[in-house]
């Protein structure tokens, strides 16, 4: 079997980077090894690159490693703006590399229940939905300060995964409004920004100062509506009304059962049967740097 080596260059973001070694250490044709990032790039051993780095300090250190022949995985595409990522993967594509960048909800229960309710037409017509990613940290004082550190503040951060979620769901909106609220020094900690799609309207909150924690979602459907909520990381509650429990609850079981793999999993089996970057991909990261973009802009003019 085919391995590669893995380098974990020092991490910004120390809860991510034992989430990926943890990952990993589960994945029998890798070996890893950490290092700064000037170390990993020089050595000829390592195949590729994880990163998890301060916003606003990516882009050069990941042009770096894909110039320097280095396969990449970071989380999610904070701070980068979507030219950027357009200039990433093709530098990417044009020296062979797998570059990837983590949506981690899209492999997680509730975006499969939600999107088997919608591709079965159990719900009937869906014109309006709601997605909402928060927690207290900031109105607990739990949360480290460097997380409001960047101008996208919770953006950059829990707020990116209902807008990706939304455009797998939903589609590219064609209008975007927003408003936030920002603490004294201007950090931006709560968002809630307004979606129009060509078929319907998706609301999408984010917040550090939520006393309830936890991804919630919600369908309205003209036939029925589906709530669910995720909290400590599973599938918590999900509501459909009585008429449609039965086969909703045929969809729920079906869509938990079996786990997709993760984002870098999928990273590293294309990097091990050597596959071409798949388009589709760049093509989903570019779209939700956009979208995050046009959020923060209509934010800051507000």
């Amino acid at each position: 079997m085919n391995t590669i080596c893995v380098g974990i260059p020092d991490a910004w973001n120390f809860y991510h980077k034992r989430e990926y070694c943890a990952q990993l250490a589960q994945l029998p044709a890798v070996r890893t090894i950490e290092g700064t990032t000037a170390q990993l790039l020089r050595d000829p051993a390592v195949t590729a690159l994880v990163f998890a780095p301060q916003p606003g300090q990516l882009f050069l250190p990941l042009m770096q490693a894909l110039e320097a022949g280095k396969h990449v995985f970071c989380d999610k595409c904070i701070s980068l703006t979507a030219a950027q990522i357009k200039t990433l993967y093709a530098c990417a594509a044009s020296n062979r590399l797998q570059l990837a960048f983590e949506f981690p909800f899209l492999h997680r229960p509730i975006f499969h229940v939600a999107q088997s309710y919608l591709a079965s037409g159990l719900l009937g017509t869906v014109h309006s939905a709601y997605l909402r990613n928060a927690h207290n940290g900031l109105a607990a004082g739990t949360l480290p300060p460097q997380f409001l550190s960047d101008p996208h503040g919770v953006l950059y951060d829990i707020g990116i995964h209902p807008f990706y979620m939304a455009l797998a769901l939903f589609g590219t909106p064609d209008s975007v409004t927003a408003r936030a609220v920002l603490t004294p020094d201007g950090a931006l900690h709560t968002c809630h920004a307004l979606l129009g799609m060509p078929r319907q309207v998706i609301t999408c909150e984010s917040s550090y100062c939520s006393a309830e924690s936890g991804f919630s979602l919600q369908l309205y459907g003209d036939r029925a509506c589906l709530r669910a909520e995720v909290r400590g990381g599973a599938l918590h509650t999900i509501c459909v009304p009585e008429q449609v429990t039965s086969k909703g609850n045929a969809y729920f079981a079906k869509t938990t059962e079996s786990a997709d793999k993760s984002d870098l999993a999928v990273w590293v089996d294309a990097i091990l049967t050597d596959r071409a970057q798949d388009p589709a991909q760049a093509a989903f990261a570019i779209q939700a740097a956009s979208l995050t973009e046009t959020v923060y802009g209509a934010v800051r003019t507000q």
